[in-house]
């Protein structure tokens, strides 16, 4: 099958180059047998592709908001992509829209409140976790973002709203957390779940929280103290629990292809949702390849998964490809 590889370039070094999980991931394309041309991301390159069929690889914008508006210029213009339509990419931008859709829907979340100023009255009970409701990535968590009093209330949201606009402050679960993996469209399953590792000693005088850190500083303790495992001891109840409530958020955001959904459970075995991840990161170590790797699917079965269910989605036809013929630099 033709297809375009559409991507962000790496933001590090002073000329446009492939991120390393963006090469494997379109070597992985070709071994598997389908002619692989790429393109970074512009505006005016959606101009030139035809009708092609667009495996997209484009998650790193520097306004979340810039995601939204590349993906509703795909469907705007009739490409068949894969991943997530344009409603949910919006809808899961703002972990504040997140919410709405939770509550309108009977989706079991922690209480929350919208700050938009430091001195806004606070509604919660303490402690609560501060987070930026337009970042992805967990680009404004810090081990600090959970704080304990007005004090650190206030000093938390005046530093983060020198960055951003809009904070949400959520209260904090101190339980386990799952990170659920989900692939379908109509009928979406779980793959496995997988649980944070928060055991280590590392988080014995801290909240246990996946910053940013923690997901992408591969130097800083944080990241070397943190991994993601499956999810062991959760009884059949339980597990039902977080299943049932992980497809309810997947459904209630409309997640086509592919997403996660972070879930928190308290000391009570009652889970909470806290945010739907669509088209999230698929790299070889990324939690989805994982949780397929344990399923019995190696790496290019799981993004050939993809593909298929990108096809199914945009009821694409073999017969419609007119990839145009670029040179790939892998």
């Amino acid at each position: 099958m033709k297809l375009i590889a559409l991507t962000n370039p790496d933001i590090h070094g002073e000329e446009q180059r492939l991120y390393s999980q963006d090469k494997v991931i379109i070597q992985t394309l070709k071994n598997a047998g389908h002619e692989v041309h790429h393109y970074f991301y512009d505006r005016k390159v959606l101009d030139i592709l035809g009708k092609s069929f667009i495996f997209n690889l484009c998650d790193s914008f520097p306004d979340g908001r810039e995601e939204y508006a590349y993906v509703g210029l795909l469907e705007q213009k009739g490409f068949s992509f894969t991943g997530c339509p344009a409603e949910t990419v919006y809808l899961c931008q703002s972990k504040f829209r997140q919410k709405a859709v939770f509550e309108d829907n009977g989706i079991a979340h922690p209480h929350y409140q919208l700050f938009t100023s430091p001195e806004q009255e606070f509604t919660l009970q303490f402690p609560v976790i501060l987070k930026p409701t337009q970042s992805n990535a967990s680009i404004g968590i810090d081990d600090d973002s959970v704080v304990f009093n007005e004090k650190e209330l206030r000093t938390k949201l005046a530093a983060v709203m020198e960055e951003f606009k809009e904070v949400m402050a959520e209260e904090y679960i101190d339980g386990r957390e799952f990170c659920v993996p989900m692939m379908g469209n109509e009928s979406p399953e779980v793959l496995n779940i997988l649980e944070i590792n928060y055991a280590d000693e590392y988080f014995l005088d801290k909240p246990k929280v996946l910053s940013y850190k923690a997901k992408w500083s591969r130097n800083s303790n944080a990241f070397k103290h943190t991994y993601s495992m499956l999810a062991e001891g959760l009884n059949e109840s339980d597990r039902k629990k977080v299943i049932d409530l992980a497809l309810s958020a997947y459904k209630a955001m409309g997640c086509q292809g592919y997403a996660t959904a972070d879930i928190r459970m308290n000391s009570l075995g009652e889970p909470f949702i806290l945010e739907v991840n669509p088209n999230a990161y698929i790299a070889q170590e990324s939690d989805l390849a994982k949780a397929a790797a344990s399923k019995g699917m190696n790496y290019e079965a799981f993004l050939g998964k993809i593909l298929e269910l990108a096809k199914e989605r945009c009821g694409w036809k073999e017969e419609a490809e007119t990839a145009q013929p670029v040179e790939v630099k892998v």
